[in-house]
């Protein structure tokens, strides 16, 4: 596999909005990684996202709203 892989961290500042250089800067890869298709993201950072921002963040969300979030952040491809 070649590459880049999207660990959990770069989504975990995307959804952390505490600090907005971050949460740009995590967002910028993500979607450059998206848009090239030069990337991966497993499921077990797709697991491990979703329960941080679920229930760890200073100010998490609701697990509904972070699904719908990830999935409509991730089709958009850039």
């Amino acid at each position: 596999m070649s590459g880049n892989f999207v660990d959990t961290n770069m989504f975990i500042y995307w959804f952390d909005e505490t600090n907005e250089h971050k949460c740009t800067l995590s967002e910028q890869l993500i979607q450059k990684a998206l848009k090239t298709r030069n990337a991966c993201i497993s499921y077990q950072v797709i697991q491990e996202t979703l329960n941080i921002v679920t229930r760890k963040l200073s100010f998490p969300i609701n697990a509904e709203n972070a699904e719908e979030s990830f999935v409509l952040f991730v089709r958009r491809k850039g």
